[in-house]
């Protein structure tokens, strides 16, 4: 809800993107220190640090492809595949927050607000001659405080699309065929 502190604790996947724009898309700001949060979402090896900062709700993220869960979960915390699966498609947020509220609380943009956050993954975008035709390949593991806006939200703002490898292969024939695979006309960084 508008006003929340949402704790990501998440690598670089389309499943923390799916999660920091539907926290933004909401009102919430998302953190990276668990301390303190409403809501902390997860992955498996981030669990303890998670269930120990003492959140009001922890969510945990398999991370897997085909939306399988977490198995043998602590009690309280909820498994975000099998969750997402008991709702629909569609989400209307509460207006009832200001668009000026704090969205990022992490790297240069900490305060900043939803609108703050797009202008500087539009600029990046641009700095990078991104373009709404571009389906970008990136094995860059951009974190909260590092390389969020450069890469992911620069994509998206460009209106592109992202092909993010998280575990790249070593053999660099293989990531090219990927690459091929996914019709990628860019690679960065």
């Amino acid at each position: 809800e508008p006003g929340a502190r949402v704790a990501v604790l998440l690598p670089a996947h389309w499943q923390t993107l799916v999660v920091l724009l539907g926290a933004w898309w909401c009102g919430a700001e998302v953190v990276a220190d668990p301390a303190g949060a409403d809501l902390v979402c997860c992955d498996e090896p981030r669990l303890a640090v998670a269930a120990g900062a003492g959140a009001a709700v922890v969510t945990a993220l398999s991370l897997n492809a085909f939306g399988i869960g977490l198995k043998d979960l602590p009690p309280g915390v909820l498994d975000y595949a099998t969750e997402v699966r008991l709702h629909g498609d569609v989400f209307t947020p509460e207006r009832s927050g200001s668009s000026s509220a704090a969205a990022l609380a992490a790297a240069a943009l900490a305060g900043a607000s939803v609108g703050e956050v797009l202008a500087a993954a539009r600029e990046a975008a641009a700095s990078a001659g991104l373009s709404a035709t571009d389906r970008v390949l990136t094995t860059y593991d951009w974190t909260l405080d590092d390389g969020l806006v450069q890469l992911p939200l620069a994509v998206l703002a460009a209106g592109g699309s992202l092909v993010q490898c998280r575990n790249a292969p070593a053999d660099p024939a293989a990531l090219d065929r990927r690459a091929t695979g996914e019709r990628v006309t860019r690679r960065l960084p």
